[in-house]
């Protein structure tokens, strides 16, 4: 009976000490899991500024922390779209301790464009994201690129219409020539070199020397890699025709200029009429 009682004393501690032991590691495997899922981002969005096509934007910056107590395990850290990141993490972040990761954005073709950073870890909540957004536009760009003119009297000068320049380059913009073609005639406040992401503007003016649709082209040469950029003017014209009818308003004959007389001769009378692209005394 002693040595039941002997064996029962000490088989109580051992089944006790057994049952902390497990205790203990269960709380170990939940510390782990609970600290390794304690991974932040300072940001977990990016947005850029425009960037010109075939440039590259100025760098944004995101941080990882650590902030369990054990270490953390990286896998990978990836981007898509027209996105680059370069990091100081490596392949693992102690406890506590922080990196860096680096975006730039390099847009290929002109309009939105998105993309994403992805963390791959040993974290419970991997992989961890920052979404990523920027425009990328043309290097140089001409608004509008067309100047439709109103009805203008010949010989004499319309109102000028406008269009802008801007140099949306980090660098200046060397212009080499601003020239116009046809019946139309352009100042500029553009000079020889356009700053950095400025603008300048292009008037352009219209003096008809006779009737008709009437074209032009303005044509910026310069340093842009889409050299050379174009505003292209037209004008529709309103000119006079001059005809004669009878009586009963067949039409007799017309006359490329205004008859001396408009009299009634006998059965002819002569009129005239506004027509589209006729030969009188109004361009556009």
């Amino acid at each position: 009976m002693r040595i039941c009682n002997y064996l029962a004393f000490f088989q109580a501690p051992s089944k006790h000490r057994l049952n902390l032991f497990t205790a203990g590691l269960a709380f170990l495997l939940l510390t782990v899991a609970a600290t390794a899922q304690q991974v932040t981002l300072s940001t977990t969005s990016m947005s850029f500024a425009n960037t010109p096509v075939g440039t590259t934007s100025a760098v944004k910056k995101a941080t990882l922390t650590n902030t369990g107590t054990v270490l953390l395990t990286i896998t990978s850290i990836t981007t898509t779209g027209p996105f680059a990141q370069t990091n100081t993490c490596g392949t693992t972040v102690k406890a506590g301790k922080n990196c860096t990761i680096s975006v730039t954005f390099s847009p290929t073709v002109a309009g939105e464009a998105t993309g994403v950073v992805t963390i791959t870890d040993n974290a419970t909540n991997s992989p961890q994201t920052i979404t990523l957004s920027g425009d990328g536009i043309t290097g140089v760009s001409v608004t509008p690129t067309k100047l439709t003119f109103p009805t203008t009297t010949i010989g004499t000068t319309s109102a000028p219409l406008t269009s802008t320049l801007a140099n949306n380059n980090l660098t200046a913009l060397t212009i080499t020539s601003i020239t116009i073609t046809g019946a139309f005639a352009q100042t500029n406040t553009c000079g020889t070199s356009l700053p950095a992401t400025s603008k300048c503007t292009i008037s352009v003016t219209y003096t008809p020397t006779a009737t008709g649709t009437q074209t032009g082209v303005v044509t910026i040469t310069d340093s842009a890699s889409n050299s050379p950029q174009n505003v292209s003017g037209i004008c529709l014209a309103v000119g006079r025709e001059h005809f004669a009818v009878d009586r009963d308003g067949i039409l007799q004959q017309r006359y490329n200029a205004e008859p001396y007389d408009h009299r009634d001769l006998g059965h002819i009378e002569f009129r005239r009429r506004d027509r589209e692209g006729g030969i009188g005394d109004r361009g556009c």
